[in-house]
């Protein structure tokens, strides 16, 4: 099911007609939602408000950090395909 959650999170980026923006915020929608139930009967953390909120804490933190790697990453390889139409 996760596999799922997230495959289909990842299928927002294809949507060209939206913004970075509002493609990133359906992308952590949809990846919050969905992956936040599965990780409740999976037994990882205990229902209650202190661990919801650690627990969102991390899920923001992790999925700021790996936006920021894949933006950085994508910003590396157009400076790298701007050069070649420059050569």
């Amino acid at each position: 099911m996760m596999g799922l959650v997230f495959n289909f999170g990842a299928l927002i980026f294809n949507i060209e007609d939206w913004s970075i923006l509002k493609r990133t915020i359906v992308n952590f929608i949809i990846y919050y939602c969905g992956f936040t139930p599965l990780a409740i009967l999976a037994g990882w953390f205990p229902l209650n408000l202190i661990n919801w909120l650690v627990f969102t804490g991390i899920f923001v933190m992790i999925y700021l950090i790996m936006w920021f790697i894949n933006f950085y990453a994508v910003k590396q390889d157009l400076k790298k395909i701007n050069r070649k139409l420059r050569q």
